[in-house]
């Protein structure tokens, strides 16, 4: 009989225990949650570019590792190390100018040039921090705001002139040259470029909105999409290195051409903007 009395009320115990867990649940949460993520997006240029390129936009992609300190049950501050991998690309078709130049005997002319396509792209590799504060609703909607620091990790600009074809006018003589390969002159062919860059801290107003799944105990996964909003000029100023031609002679060099970017254009800004998806798996401590 004492055995059926402990049996009973072991079980009454667990009934209101679960019962207990099941109505007071929304007030236990996970204090502390690590994550992993991975995104990817389109990366827009917010300014107007030199030599009148247009830029097309170009990717974003990146993974990283996140903390968040829940307050609640629904407010949560985080930070995070998101390693990104972005490329601006640019473009102008038909692009041509001209410049006096003095070659190598000291005879001053004018050095024309032209090409089919110019393309530019600039490669940026960043190492993010982003600071946020997080909201989540009784049915699992999300919103997440804050600022983000971008520190540089490496970075490069390609400069490619399809088709380049110069040539020499001489006005005092109303001569023109179109092919004098020792002087730079003639159809040159495609023409690539590359070279490191420096750039500026990047500060960074973000956001993301989506849906938390709670795959199982202190386990979730969250499914967003993102923005990320440049709010600085990351072109490091270098007035020793700025060029208003994208061509450059010098008359004493084997290769008198001079192959500049449009990058090295003091006119040159670069504010970027980035809309992707974002998937976060994060575990409760």
């Amino acid at each position: 009989m004492k055995k059926v009395i402990y049996a009973v009320s072991l079980f009454g115990l667990c009934l209101v225990a679960q019962t207990a867990k099941a109505q007071f649940s929304r007030y236990y949460y996970n204090k502390h949650e690590v994550g992993v993520s991975v995104q990817g997006g389109y990366l827009g240029v917010q300014n107007s570019l030199p030599y009148n390129l247009k830029s097309d936009g170009g990717m974003s992609v990146g993974a990283g590792l996140h903390y968040d300190y829940h307050l609640s049950r629904k407010w949560s501050v985080g930070i995070g190390g998101v390693y990104s991998m972005n490329t601006v690309k640019s473009e102008n078709t038909r692009f041509e100018g001209s410049m006096p130049v003095t070659d190598y005997e000291g005879t001053n002319f004018v050095l024309r040039y032209k090409t089919s396509t110019l393309k530019e792209k600039v490669t940026l590799n960043d190492l993010n921090i982003p600071i946020t504060v997080s909201y989540t609703m009784d049915n699992n909607i999300y919103f997440r705001t804050g600022v983000q620091i971008g520190l540089n990790m490496t970075s490069e600009v390609e400069t490619t002139f399809n088709n380049l074809q110069t040539e020499a006018y001489f006005p005092q003589y109303e001569l023109v040259w179109d092919k004098l390969e020792y002087m730079g002159i003639g159809n040159m062919g495609d023409i690539k470029e590359k070279k490191d860059i420096d750039v500026n801290t990047r500060i960074a107003w973000v956001g993301e909105v989506g849906y938390k799944y709670e795959l199982a105990d202190r386990q979730n996964l969250y499914f967003g999409l993102y923005f990320d909003v440049g709010l600085n000029d990351v072109k490091k100023s270098n007035n020793a290195a700025s060029s208003t031609s994208l061509l450059g002679y010098e008359a004493e060099r084997k290769d008198p051409l001079r192959y500049n970017s449009a990058y090295d254009n003091s006119a040159y800004k670069l504010k970027t903007y980035t809309i992707g998806i974002k998937v976060k798996y994060g575990f409760g401590l």
